[in-house]
């Protein structure tokens, strides 16, 4: 998420290491806006607008492209390289009123894109984007987020490319306005389980670069 205060320190760590996959976590709706003219996604406070009823209501596709395009360039300014892929927070490039405009940058630039289920999946390889043959977004969901449910994903996976979104990590004082806290050591520790990586026996572990 380059329009974060930490951004500097997540591309200097991920410069350290060359062979990691790093994407770019779109931001229309948390943040500060990096366009110099984007307003419809803008919130009371002058931030991208968090309230995504609203935001949905009344954005214009015009911010959406000056937005993405202005992220974009922030993370080849951060890191010296392009994206390994794009996604979005809250997954807005999925919205009927945004897809296309997400769609056309990432093909433009050559950049895979998450497809978030089957609709938007054929939507995106119709116009020549590339993304993964499945999607598994419900692993960290609440209540959802056990070991058993990991397991039966990993040792049920269809042929072809599949995602698995998670987001392990430590809670601390930078969290304090998430709502996913506690959560992301849980993700981080079933993630780890040696189980799991048993689990994937006989499948390569990839990232969006590879396809």
């Amino acid at each position: 998420m380059v329009n974060l205060p930490f951004s500097r320190d997540a591309s200097d760590l991920a410069v350290s290491v060359p062979a990691l996959g790093v994407g770019l976590h779109l931001s229309f709706c948390y943040g500060e806006s990096l366009a110099s003219d984007a307003p419809s996604l803008l919130g009371d406070d002058e931030l991208l607008d968090r309230n995504l009823a609203r935001l949905q209501g009344r954005l214009l596709v015009e911010d959406i492209d000056r937005e993405a395009r202005a992220q974009l360039e922030r993370f080849r300014k951060l890191t010296g390289r392009n994206p390994t892929h794009i996604d979005s927070h809250q997954h807005v490039h999925s919205w009927p009123e945004v897809r296309e405009a997400v769609a056309q940058i990432a093909q433009e630039n050559d950049l895979p894109l998450r497809a978030i289920d089957a609709d938007h999946r054929a939507f995106l390889r119709q116009l020549g984007v590339r993304t993964t043959d499945h999607f598994v977004g419900d692993f960290f969901s609440p209540g959802s987020m056990t070991a058993d449910r990991l397991l039966i994903a990993l040792e049920s996976l269809p042929d072809g490319d599949t995602e698995l979104m998670c987001h392990p990590g430590y809670d601390d004082a930078h969290l304090a306005d998430s709502s996913f806290r506690r959560e992301r050591e849980g993700e981080l520790m079933l993630l780890c389980r040696s189980d799991a990586r048993r689990a994937t026996a006989g499948t390569s572990l990839v990232s969006f670069a590879d396809l």
